[in-house]
C-alpha cells in the first residue's frame, strides 16, 4: 500500500513538473513574442496583452511548483512515518547477522591469539 501511495504522488509530481516544463517554454514563447513587438513598434495594448499573459503564466508556474513541493512534503512524511514500521523486520534480521558474523570473527581471533606470549 505504501508502495502505492507514493508511486501515485511520484506520478502526479511528473505531471507537475512536464506542466511547469510546458508553461515555461510558452513563458519564453510569450517573451520573444513580446521583444518583437516590441522592436517593430507594436501598439502598446497588443504588448499589455502579451505582458499580461506572462504574468499569468508565471502565476501559475508558482502554483504549480507550489503544489508540488507540497506533495513532495506529503511524500516525505508518509515515507518516513511509515518507514521505521516497514523496515523493522528486515533492520533486525540485518543486526542479527551482522552480530552473528562477529561473533564468529571474535571466536576465530581468540583461536588464533596466544595470550601467553603477549
Amino acid at each position: 500500500m505504501v508502495k502505492e501511495f507514493s508511486k501515485g504522488i511520484a506520478k502526479q509530481r511528473r505531471e507537475f513538473q512536464r506542466e511547469i516544463y510546458k508553461l515555461e517554454a510558452n513563458e519564453r514563447k510569450m517573451k520573444a513574442d513580446l521583444e518583437n513587438m516590441v522592436k517593430k513598434k507594436e501598439p502598446p495594448s497588443a504588448k499589455r496583452i502579451i505582458a499580461q499573459n506572462i504574468l499569468r503564466n508565471q502565476r501559475f508556474i508558482k502554483r504549480y511548483q507550489k503544489l508540488d513541493v507540497q506533495l513532495q512534503d506529503v511524500q516525505f512524511q508518509y515515507y518516513f512515518h511509515n518507514l521505521p514500521r516497514l523496515n523493522t523486520v528486515s533492520t533486525t534480521d540485518t543486526l542479527v547477522n551482522v552480530m552473528r558474523s562477529m561473533s564468529d570473527m571474535m571466536g576465530k581471533a581468540n583461536k588464533n591469539m596466544n595470550v601467553q606470549s603477549i
